[in-house]
Parts: C-alpha cells; structure tokens; sequence
C-alpha cells in the first residue's frame, strides 16, 4: 500500500500529469514503478540474448514431440500452439443460455440495454464519449458474434 501510495499509477492525477511529462522527466523520474520498468526494460534484451540459443536448440525436439502426438493420438486432440498455420471449422451460431437463447452477434443496441436497464452503473457504466452517440449512429451494427470453433485447445 505504501509502495502504490507513492507511485505514479497511485492516483489518477499522477498518472495524467505523467502522461504528459516529457521524456527526459519521466526518465529522470525516481517513481518505483517506473524504476521497474526501466530495469525490467534494461534487463529483458540480455534475458532474451540468453533464451535465443536455447529456444534454437529446443526447436528439433518439440517438433518431434508434435509429431509423436499426432502419431499418437491423431487429430483427436487439437495441436500445440507453436504458431503453425491451421484451419478452425466451426459455426457462427446462437446457443441456449439460462434458459434462453443468446443470439449469433451482439449489437450496440444490448450495450446500451445494458448500460439503461442497470442505471449507468458498473460494470455497465459506458466512457462520456459513448454515453451520447451520434443521431445517425446505427445502433444495429454486430459487435461481436458466437461460433463452435476451438479457439481455446489450439
């Protein structure tokens, strides 16, 4: 407590009046944060000097154990997450929720029933800026949408 007492992300006025600082004082600046920052910014191009040769090295073998998996166990498992392209197959469609159904997408329209049915409270309350969108604003635009692809195993 103490510690964030005196930082700058303590508070949000020093927060803002560090985000307006200039370079040089933020850099001459002895907030611990940012004390932290500098010394983990300084020590992570030595950490990844030392990890490099190391990753090199592993390489061959968790390619061999991607492919002993697959041997193994074939596509009944989704693959390991090492940047290998893959196609996701799925359906962008609704599902039941508490006995209702959730739709395919979301619009603003739910934001904003939210934001009203709630009273502009968190966790709904919105940012000033959206709390009054414009009139010719489509409220109907998708924000997000459902689907049956894994994109959690992979």
């Amino acid at each position: 407590a103490a510690l964030m007492s005196t930082a700058v992300t303590g508070t949000q006025a020093k927060f803002e009046a560090l985000a307006d600082a200039q370079k040089d004082e933020i850099l001459k600046s002895t907030d611990p944060v940012l004390e932290f920052a500098k010394l983990a910014i300084a020590r992570s191009g030595e950490l990844q000097a030392k990890a490099r040769p190391l990753a090199t090295k592993q390489q061959p073998y968790l390619q061999a154990l991607g492919k002993a998996m697959f041997d193994v166990y074939g596509t009944s498992i989704p693959p390991d997450a090492s940047f290998s392209l893959r196609i996701a197959d799925g359906f962008v469609k609704g599902y039941d929720y508490n006995g209702t159904i959730a739709p395919i997408f979301t619009t603003f329209y739910g934001m904003y029933d939210r934001y009203y049915s709630f009273g502009k409270k968190e966790p709904w309350q919105l940012p000033e800026r959206w709390s009054n969108p414009p009139a010719d604003f489509n409220m109907s635009t998708p924000l997000n949408f459902v689907s049956t692809n894994d994109i959690i195993g992979g």
